[in-house]
């Protein structure tokens, strides 16, 4: 068997994407994947993304945009196909409210079988652009 390595998995993953030719976006996602149990945590915390990433970013642990970084937290975390947020486990869960009523809507009017139908209104007219125009049209 081989010896382990002193630095953790995660570490090492680190150091090789960025020494790695893999474009800006590979790297991006690697050092995302290195940080996403603190992200994680912190979003069951209730912080806002962006409070997130200004923390990582300060503390260098990553070094992209946060355009990328909330990409990362929406595709990664997140999943686009649930709906359920992730919530702090000290949150409680309410019941859902009780449903609103539906308005109840007047009947509709029976017009007699007789009754003609109303006449479509008339078209207004096109603006026409006069070649001499008279000055007390303007007053």
């Amino acid at each position: 068997m081989t010896d382990t390595p002193s630095k953790p998995f995660v570490e090492r993953l680190r150091e090789r994407a960025s020494q790695s030719k893999v474009g800006a976006g590979g790297r991006n996602r690697a050092a995302f994947l290195a940080v996403k149990p603190d992200v994680e945590a912190a979003l069951a915390d209730g912080w806002p993304v962006s409070q997130i990433w200004d923390a990582l970013v300060a503390e260098k642990r990553i070094d992209f945009s946060y355009v990328w970084f909330a990409k990362f937290v929406r595709d990664l975390i997140r999943k686009p196909g649930t709906a359920n947020p992730v919530l702090s486990s000290a949150v409680s869960i309410a019941a859902p409210p009780a449903p609103i009523a539906a308005p109840v809507e007047a009947p509709i009017a029976d017009t007699p079988p007789d009754a003609t139908p109303a006449e479509p209104r008339p078209r207004p007219a096109r603006f026409h652009h006069p070649d001499s125009p008279k000055k007390e049209d303007y007053l």
